[in-house]
C-alpha cells in the first residue's frame, strides 16, 4: 500500500498559498505615506516661517492680547474705578504674555495650522456629512418631543395653578370688600342714631327745666 502523502506526484498534495498584495491597496499605501511626507513638510516650513518672522508675530500677539484683554475686562469689571484699575495692570503684564505665548505659539501653531490646512485639502463628500447629521437629528427628535411635552404638561399645570390662585384672590378681595363696607355702613347707621337721640333728650330736658308762668288779667 502506497501513502499519497509519499508520492510526490500525487494530487493530494498541497502547495503553499502565497497572498500577493493588490495593485490598488499599495497605491494608497504609497499615498498616505506621501501625504504625510508632505505634510510633515508643511509643518517645517511653517516653523521656519515664524522664526524668520517672529517680530511680526509677537506684534500679532500684542494686538490679539490688547483687544482680548479690553474685552474681558469691560464684561468681567463693571465698576468704572477698578475697570481703569485692571486695564492697568493688563498694560503692565503684557511683556510677560508675549514671553509665554510667543513660546506656546512657536510650539504648538505651526502643527494645529497644518491640521487645519489638511481639513481644508481632503476634500470628503459632504454627503457622508450630511447623512450622519440626519441620522443624528432623527435620533435627537424622540427625545427633544418627550422634552417637549414635558414643558406643555409643566406650562399647562403652572396655568391652571394661576387661574387657582387668581379665583382665589378675587373671592378673598370681594369678601373682605364686603366686610369692610358692612362695618362702615354699621357704623354709620349707629352714629346716625345716637345723633338723633341726644336732641330728643336735649329737648326733654330743657322742657322739664323751664318754670310755669301764669299770666293773670
Amino acid at each position: 500500500m502506497v501513502n499519497p502523502s509519499s508520492n510526490p506526484n500525487s494530487k493530494t498534495a498541497i502547495e503553499p498559498v502565497t497572498l500577493h498584495p493588490s495593485k490598488h491597496s499599495l497605491q494608497s499605501a504609497q499615498q498616505v505615506m506621501l501625504e504625510q511626507t508632505q505634510l510633515r513638510d508643511v509643518r517645517l516650513l511653517l516653523e521656519s516661517l515664524f522664526d524668520r518672522e517672529e517680530s511680526t508675530v509677537k506684534l500679532i500677539l500684542n494686538h490679539l492680547y490688547d483687544i482680548g484683554s479690553v474685552n474681558l475686562i469691560n464684561q468681567r469689571v463693571q465698576s468704572h474705578t477698578f475697570n481703569r484699575l485692571a486695564k492697568w495692570i493688563a498694560r503692565l503684564s503684557k511683556p510677560v504674555f508675549r514671553i509665554v505665548a510667543l513660546r506656546w505659539f512657536k510650539r504648538n501653531c505651526p502643527q494645529l495650522i497644518t491640521n487645519w490646512l489638511h481639513t481644508q485639502v481632503k476634500f470628503q463628500p459632504r454627503q457622508i456629512a450630511e447623512a450622519v447629521q440626519a441620522a443624528e437629528t432623527a435620533a435627537s427628535l424622540p427625545a427633544r418631543s418627550q422634552e417637549l411635552e414635558r414643558y406643555r404638561r409643566e406650562v399647562r399645570l403652572l396655568h391652571s395653578r394661576v387661574q387657582l390662585l387668581t379665583t382665589l384672590l378675587i373671592s378673598l378681595t370681594c369678601t373682605l370688600g364686603g366686610s369692610l363696607l358692612w362695618m362702615l355702613w354699621r357704623e354709620q347707621a349707629q352714629t346716625a342714631q345716637t345723633d338723633r337721640a341726644v336732641p330728643v333728650e336735649f329737648t326733654q330736658q330743657q322742657v322739664r327745666c323751664q318754670p310755669e308762668i301764669t299770666v293773670c288779667y
